[in-house]
């Protein structure tokens, strides 16, 4: 019995020993999966940051190449669906042909200057008869040239009269015209091609010194800071008409920020301040833009620029947004191309599911284009949402629903299906107002131009210059919706601005301005206060 009573001891031992090596082992087998999860995630942060470094910027999605790869007849088998069915519901767009670009046509308002080429004097007579050659017309020949741009200079010349009978009584002058900056070398061409260089061609100051340079003119760059700075001053009360033109007149708004460097005087470093773009939506196309510039990212921001709209506003799931949107006139509307994004980037570690959804994707986005380019209406682009996005949204958003089960919550599959479900009353509003746009891509082509302007010119120089940038980007970008001119339209408010009268400033936006008459080479002016006759004045001394 002692024997027995042993080995059952022994027994126990081997067994509390095996289970605590299987305790182990799940251990173990835990940790090796938070390993490979790991992996994966930091693989796939890999990968993100090798494809923006040197990948296709571009997210186009083409279905043949999964059909290539054989990865949807595998997700076709695994779902129990034959290829047959799976095939229509990823269209293969005819890529487009586009012509050549033929030969450069010569505008006909370009300045002419002619250049005869003649022959020699000896060759103008006859060989045979000795006569005189007849004139008889020309072979033109058109090449466009360039001459580096001219810097003319205006020379007001304020007539000065004195009365023949009484030359003790002074002298009339007329008053200076009105300049947009007092005491300025620079007149409002100048000023408007300054702006114009480096918020709409991205040009910073310190290469515009350089090109003035070039052409003999010594412009510094602090100057031409400063002449930046008080023309924002100029244009500022161009500004809040502008934005409430566009809460009164347009049907939607879309929103988006990006961060731009901003030196503070004491810091030491720079910080990070915010742009934001809201860009006004007149059935169909883009009407007016209108930049606020903000020292952080917080919800005060958009609360603040918002305040006073009602209606839809367009935008990512930025948290920042979640008081705006709660309120009860603000109606929130997803966007399609940041959901998708989402599914984009998770192709490398979920190709199979990512190529379903992705595919319907396209499709929708397939039958907004055939709708843009047919041109029609709010009421006929709701009618085909209806019948046409809508089963597939709500087939698509099923098919989420059944991935995010499978996937990983922080996996980059996870990640983009926790997106779309979250968003999905925001991504289905579009289906119900033919007003709604399916995406916010021309309010982030806006962002992309302050990158772009980011990148040149490098960060804000103090808050004022963020929110003259603000003011100066609101107007070009407008013009732009507007097909203005932005030269043309900032030379002419330049001057009219301060002297318009503040309850019509609306006339001098961009989508209703009318040019003003040039600046005539004869300007008739109050005259000021009678001067003291220079020889009178002069005895005074």
């Amino acid at each position: 019995m002692a024997e027995i009573a042993r080995l059952r001891g022994v027994v126990a031992e081997r067994d509390a020993d095996l289970a605590r090596k299987d305790r182990q082992i799940g251990e173990l087998a835990e940790t090796i999966g938070e390993l490979r999860r790991q992996v994966e995630r930091q693989q796939h942060q890999i990968d993100a940051l090798l494809r923006r470094l040197y990948g296709r910027k571009s997210e186009r999605f083409d279905a043949r190449q999964m059909m290539f790869e054989g990865l949807l007849d595998a997700a076709a088998e695994g779902n129990g669906a034959d290829t047959a069915a799976a095939e229509p519901a990823l269209p293969v767009a005819a890529h487009d042909r586009r012509p050549g670009h033929g030969r450069v046509e010569i505008p006909d308002h370009l300045e002419r200057r002619v250049i005869e080429i003649d022959i020699p004097e000896d060759r103008k007579i006859c060989p045979k008869t000795g006569l005189p050659m007849v004139y008889i017309g020309f072979d033109p020949s058109l090449k466009m040239e360039y001459i580096p741009g001219r810097m003319l200079v205006n020379e007001y010349r304020r007539l000065k009269y004195v009365s023949p009978a009484d030359p003790a009584a002074g002298v009339s002058i007329p008053a200076l015209p009105y300049f947009p900056i007092a005491k300025c070398k620079a007149d409002s061409g100048l000023l408007a091609h300054v702006l114009v260089s480096k918020y709409d061609d991205a040009l910073p100051l310190a290469r515009q010194e350089r090109i003035w340079e070039r052409e003999g003119i010594g412009i510094s760059r602090s100057t031409l800071d400063d002449w930046t700075l008080a023309s924002a001053e100029v244009l500022s009360p161009l500004y809040p008409v502008l934005k409430a033109e566009m809460f009164a007149q347009c049907q939607v708004l879309g929103s988006d920020d990006t961060p731009v460097d901003l030196l503070e005087p004491g810091r030491g470093q720079a910080r990070t301040s915010r742009m934001w773009a809201c860009l006004g939506y007149r059935e169909p196309e883009p009407s007016i833009v209108v930049f606020d510039f903000t020292l952080d990212r917080t919800r005060d921001g958009p609360l603040a620029f918002f305040t006073g709209y009602k209606g839809p506003i367009q935008a990512d799931a930025y948290s920042g947004y979640d008081k705006l949107f709660a309120q009860p006139d603000i109606i929130e509307v997803g966007c399609w191309s940041h959901a998708r994004r989402y599914f984009n980037e998770a192709r490398t570690s979920s190709p199979i599911e990512t190529a379903e959804v992705l595919g319907e994707i396209k499709r929708l986005f397939a039958i907004e284009e055939e709708l843009r380019q047919a041109g029609v209406g709010p009421d006929t682009r709701l009618a085909r949402r209806q019948a046409e996005s809508r089963p597939i949204v709500d087939a698509l958003f099923d098919r989420v629903a059944a991935i995010q089960l499978r996937a990983l919550p922080q996996s980059p599959l996870g990640q983009a299906c926790t997106y779309a479900m979250n968003q999905r009353v925001a991504l289905m509003r579009y289906l119900d107002d033919g007003r709604l746009r399916m995406d916010n891509n021309l309010v982030e082509y806006l962002m992309r131009r302050v990158a772009l302007g980011r990148k040149n010119w490098t960060f804000f120089g103090s808050e004022r210059g963020g929110r003259a940038a603000a003011v100066i980007l609101s107007l070009i970008e407008s013009c732009r919706c507007a097909k203005v001119n932005s030269w043309l339209y900032l030379q002419d408010v330049l001057r009219r601005t301060p002297m318009h009268p503040e309850e019509r400033l609306v006339e001098l936006l961009p989508h209703r301005w009318v040019p003003g008459p040039p600046v005539p080479d004869r300007i008739v002016m109050p005259v000021m206060p009678e001067m003291p006759h220079p020889v009178r004045l002069a005895q005074q001394l």
